[in-house]
């Protein structure tokens, strides 16, 4: 059995954000979607990138609330949209040597907290996700 490697040598060639359009309660939201490498591995010629992503929203509708953090999420119901509309698909390549990685995330779910609010008065928003990868 080989061991894989990680590896420290690559280039971040594009980063595309996603742009999500969702409909809660009469508020319009923009969600946008980074994807950000954090490792990059190698085992028998095959490549495998590991990424977060970060999210941000905005509303048409901004507003005071309690703080939106992570913690909180557990004590607070978070709602579905009404609507969804993925407008682009987050994307982001990368270069190792002479082959580039190719990440397309898909939205599987995305949960708004309305009664969390980010300081620009945005609510709270969880998108849960996967990633594709191709390697050419």
């Amino acid at each position: 059995m080989t061991k894989m490697r990680l590896l420290s040598e690559y280039e971040i060639v594009s980063m595309s954000p996603g742009v999500i359009k969702a409909k809660v309660s009469g508020e319009n939201l923009i969600i946008r979607i980074f994807l950000v490498p954090l490792h990059v591995f190698e085992n028998e010629g095959k490549f495998s990138v590991q990424v977060t992503a970060v999210t941000t929203a905005d509303t048409d509708k901004p507003k005071f609330g309690e703080v939106c953090l992570p913690q909180k999420t557990m004590s607070h119901n978070g709602v579905p949209p009404e609507s969804v509309e993925v407008i682009v698909k987050p994307r982001l390549e990368i270069r190792v040597g002479d082959k580039v990685i190719e990440g397309t995330l898909e939205v599987t779910n995305v949960t708004v907290f309305p009664d969390l609010r980010d300081p620009n008065g945005s609510p709270c928003v969880m998108v849960s996700w996967v990633l594709f990868q191709t390697v050419r």
